[in-house]
């Protein structure tokens, strides 16, 4: 008995489920594959779909970012970041916390200004996410950040340093560069936009070699606790 279109659903589905009961068992298996395999593989799909999603969302989800630093200066390897990277998630995250560090080398001291502009672009993208941190910087990008905006000042960020470790911050305060940098009034005012990292010991340490590299920070970013400790982490 074929089933009548207009019928209503729950009839529709008695009598389907009445005309496969009264099927041979390979018979019921072709009539349902004939007839629903379409359904079938939609069901599976959301399956998989479904079970992808909890695998990320509860079982493994990814590691949250914490802290993004921006490595935009000097001469560095891959290695020498990846070394970075681990030391500083030791130091500044529980490991039975799902968060993670990332530094991202984006140079933009490339002979090719295709490469350098659009590391640029992807820069400013970032701060105007508010997805971006910190920025390693050599002094002459600091004043030039500093005027497109793109850095803060660092006041609270050394004040909070000031109160983590008072010792370390003293070393920290040696190695401070000052910029021009527009205020909330629209005037120009000479303010703290880097901190000099060349004579870090944790680079050093590392295998780094001494060059102008300052740590500054993103004109949007609200990680002050973060980012204070890892200066004092640079210069513990």
């Amino acid at each position: 008995m074929d089933t009548p279109v207009n019928a209503p659903i729950d009839e529709k589905i008695r009598i389907e489920i009445s005309k496969i009961s009264q099927l041979p068992f390979k018979k019921k298996v072709e009539y349902i594959w004939d007839y629903y395999k379409f359904y079938i593989f939609g069901f599976i799909i959301v399956l998989l779909v479904l079970a992808g999603l909890i695998y990320t969302r509860v079982i493994n989800p990814a590691p949250e970012t914490v802290l993004f630093v921006s490595w935009n200066a000097g001469i560095v390897t891959n290695e020498q970041i990846f070394d970075l990277e681990n030391h500083l998630q030791e130091l500044l995250i529980d490991k039975n916390e799902n968060k993670k560090l990332m530094i991202s080398e984006m140079s933009l001291e490339n002979e090719n200004p295709t490469f350098t502009m659009a590391n640029l672009q992807r820069i400013m993208a970032m701060v105007a996410t508010e997805d971006l941190d910190v920025l390693v910087l050599d002094s002459e990008m600091v004043l030039e950040l500093s005027k497109a905006g793109l850095i803060r000042p660092l006041d609270a960020i050394l004040a909070e340093a000031k109160t983590m470790n008072p010792e370390v911050y003293n070393a920290i305060n040696e190695y401070t560069i000052v910029s021009q940098y527009e205020n909330n009034d629209r005037e120009m005012e000479e303010r703290i936009m880097g901190v000099s990292i060349k004579n870090s010991p944790l680079l050093e340490g590392l295998g780094f070699i001494e060059q102008d590299w300052y740590v500054s920070i993103s004109s949007t970013t609200r990680n002050i606790e973060m980012i204070a400790k890892m200066l004092i982490a640079l210069f513990e």
